[in-house]
């Protein structure tokens, strides 16, 4: 294996800031895929949406030698998004890589595969996706790595400066293209569940607010049109 070190690809500043404002979920109505395994899980709580570019590493078995290196690319703001190739028996990212990470200002990081020291990660300030903990850890090997490729999270193909939205319901992924098509109609659903929300708080039932009925007895109608006749 070789070493592969791109530079960190940015995206346009008005798009991490108008994500951050919109849940996972608020998206989610709009959207079919772009959601990595959830099996991925914050190991702490993630009390707001982050939404920043990928900075991508992919790093295999035992080797940690890029999670390393990759700390002198991170730029506030990033995700640094680790593919591990399927391992799921050795922790490449731990206590001492989210501090570093930490004063780098990073947005979060996010693992498809195994973390370690789960207690000072959860105090960290730094929300961390992962797949699940281990007790045993990555060593630096200099086997071989890749910083800034296109790489595998959680099913997704997530390229250097794809943006990153993830809150405590999942973690999104799309090209800065794709973001900004779909983000006048997301931000148009953020609206719209703010208002469902007030409404719901004023005491209005769900039933009033959409045509819940209509779609009950539109679906009744159907059905019985399309059964055969009742002969007696």
């Amino acid at each position: 294996m070789t070493f592969t070190i791109n530079e960190r690809v940015g995206i346009a500043g008005h798009l991490t800031a108008a994500y951050a404002q919109i849940p996972t979920a608020t998206i989610g109505h709009r959207v079919d895929g772009h959601a990595i395994d959830r099996a991925i899980r914050p190991v702490a709580p993630c009390p707001s949406v982050i939404a920043g570019p990928a900075v991508t590493v992919r790093t295999l078995g035992r080797d940690s030698t890029v999670c390393h290196k990759v700390i002198e690319l991170i730029q506030v703001g990033d995700v640094v998004v680790v593919d591990r190739g399927g391992d799921a028996e050795y922790a490449c990212w731990g206590e001492m890589m989210t501090i570093a990470a930490s004063l780098r200002h990073a947005a979060a990081v996010i693992v498809d595969g195994m973390v370690t020291d789960i207690a000072a990660l959860r105090i960290s300030g730094l929300p961390v996706f992962a797949r699940g903990v281990s007790p045993l850890a990555t060593q630096l090997l200099g086997e071989g790595g890749s910083i800034n490729v296109p790489v595998d999270c959680g099913g997704l193909l997530v390229a250097p400066g794809d943006l990153v939205v993830a809150d405590d319901d999942g973690v999104l992924v799309f090209s800065p293209s794709e973001a900004t098509d779909i983000l006048a109609e997301v931000q148009e659903e953020e609206n719209d569940d703010r208002e469902y929300r007030d409404e719901l708080l004023r005491g209005a039932l769900p039933s009033a607010l959409a045509p819940i009925d209509e779609l009950i007895a539109t679906s009744n109608d159907r059905v019985a049109a399309s059964s055969p006749a009742d002969r007696g």
